[in-house]
C-alpha cells in the first residue's frame, strides 16, 4: 500500500466513524501526495458536514471531472448543492412560436437529477406576466408550455 492509499483508507474509516476532523486531515494528506478524485469526493462530503458548501462544491466538481466510478455521484451532489444559487445552469427556457397559437416556452433540463416543483416566472419588458409551476422534469427532458399572456 502506498502512502496516499494509506491516507485514503484511514480517511474513509474515520469518515464512516463520524470522525470528520480526522478524516479531513487524512483526505487532505492523500491529495497532497497524489491529486486523486476519491480524496476530493470525500473532502466534499466532509465539508458538507461542516456546512462549508463552497469548498464541498469545489471538491465535488474536481471529483466529477474524472471517469472514476463515483464521478456521477460527485456531479449529482454538486448539482444538488449548486441548484438554488444557479438554477439557470440546470434549466434552459426558450420562447418560441407554434403556428398561430401564440407564444410557447420550451423548458429543457440540463440537470443530472430529476427536478421537482419548479416555479417559473415569465417576464416581458421587465414586468412579471405569468408564473407557472412545473411539477417535475427529468434529466434531458424537454417540456413545452403555452404562455397565458
Amino acid at each position: 500500500m502506498n502512502n496516499y492509499d494509506f491516507h485514503l483508507l484511514h480517511g474513509q474509516l474515520s469518515f464512516e466513524n463520524n470522525k470528520f476532523r480526522e478524516a479531513k486531515s487524512y483526505f487532505l494528506n492523500s491529495i497532497k501526495l497524489l491529486d486523486n478524485p476519491l480524496g476530493h469526493f470525500y473532502l466534499g462530503k466532509v465539508y458538507e458536514t461542516e456546512k462549508n458548501l463552497p469548498l464541498a462544491k469545489a471538491h465535488y466538481q474536481v471529483a466529477a471531472r474524472t471517469d472514476a466510478g463515483f464521478s456521477e455521484k460527485a456531479a449529482f451532489r454538486y448539482a444538488e448543492l449548486d441548484f438554488d444559487e444557479n438554477p439557470m445552469r440546470y434549466v434552459q427556457i426558450t420562447p418560441f412560436t407554434k403556428d398561430t397559437s401564440g407564444i410557447w416556452y420550451r423548458i429543457r433540463s440540463k440537470a443530472p437529477m430529476k427536478l421537482g416543483r419548479l416555479k417559473i416566472n415569465v417576464f416581458a419588458e421587465r414586468k412579471l406576466v405569468e408564473t407557472f409551476y412545473l411539477e417535475s422534469i427529468t434529466p434531458q427532458e424537454v417540456v413545452d408550455h403555452q404562455a397565458k399572456l
